[in-house]
C-alpha cells in the first residue's frame, strides 16, 4: 500500500478551508443590508416636514387634515421612537377630533372669540365679551358701558358647557342701571339658556336679584 505523504495534500486541505471561510465571509456579506445614509437622511427629512405640517394643523384645529400629515409622516420613517411620538400624535388628534365634532365641541367653537355681550336697559350699545380656553378651561371676559360710563355690566369666571342650550358661568358679575333694583354685585355660578331658534344665551337668575316687575334684566351672550 502507498503510503500518502501530507505534504502532497497540504496544499488542497487549505484551499478548502480557504474556500470554505470566503463562503462564509460571502454569505454574512449578502446578510448585511447596504445602508444608504442620503435615504435615510431623505426619509429623515420628509418626516419632518409632515410633522411640522400636522403641529401647525393641530394649531388651527384642523385635526383631520393634522391625521394625514401624521400618517405620511410614519410612511417616511423607520425610527421606532419617533415612530411611537407620532402614532401618539395621531391618537391626540383622533380624540381632539372627536370632541370637536361633539355637540359640546360645536357650542366650545362658537363661543370661543370676541362675542357680543350686554343688558338691553344700556339702551347706548351692547359690550363685548372675549371668550378664550387656557388650559383646557373655557374663560369669559365682558364688559358693557352706557357712553357716561353710569350704567354697567361686567362680568368674569370660567364657562361650563352643559349642553347645546345651556351653560353656567362661575365667577364675578357686576350690573347697574339707573331706574332698577340698585347694585348688582355678586360672585357665584350663573345660568345661561338659549331657547328657540334664538342666537343667544340668556341669563335665567335675574329674578333672584331683582323683581321681574322692576326690571326684568335680559342679560345676553351672543353666538
Amino acid at each position: 500500500m502507498r503510503k500518502i505523504c501530507l505534504f502532497s495534500i497540504l496544499p488542497i486541505v487549505i484551499i478548502a478551508l480557504y474556500s470554505c471561510g470566503t463562503g462564509q465571509q460571502k454569505e454574512q456579506e449578502a446578510e448585511t443590508p447596504i445602508v444608504d445614509q442620503e435615504s435615510v437622511d431623505e426619509y429623515a427629512n420628509t418626516s419632518a416636514q409632515f410633522v411640522r405640517a400636522g403641529d401647525s394643523l393641530l394649531l388651527l384645529e384642523e385635526y383631520e387634515a393634522a391625521i394625514e400629515n401624521y400618517e405620511k409622516s410614519l410612511e417616511y420613517n423607520k425610527d421606532r421612537e419617533l415612530v411611537k411620538s407620532i402614532q401618539s400624535k395621531i391618537d391626540e388628534c383622533v380624540t381632539l377630533n372627536e370632541f370637536a365634532n361633539s355637540p359640546i365641541g360645536k357650542v366650545e367653537k362658537m363661543l370661543i372669540g370676541k362675542r357680543v355681550f350686554g343688558v338691553q336697559f344700556i339702551w347706548d350699545a351692547y359690550g363685548h365679551a372675549n371668550v378664550t380656553k387656557e388650559n383646557g378651561v373655557l374663560k369669559i371676559d365682558g364688559k358693557q358701558f352706557s357712553k357716561d360710563k353710569t350704567e354697567y355690566c361686567k362680568i368674569n369666571g370660567t364657562i361650563n358647557i352643559i349642553d347645546e342650550r345651556k351653560l353656567t358661568i362661575t365667577g364675578h358679575l357686576e350690573l347697574y342701571t339707573h331706574g332698577c333694583c340698585d347694585v348688582i354685585d355678586q360672585t357665584g355660578t350663573f345660568n345661561f339658556l338659549k331657547s328657540g331658534n334664538r342666537k343667544y344665551w340668556r341669563w335665567q337668575d335675574y329674578g333672584n336679584y331683582c323683581s321681574i316687575y322692576t326690571c326684568a334684566y335680559y342679560l345676553d351672550i351672543f353666538e
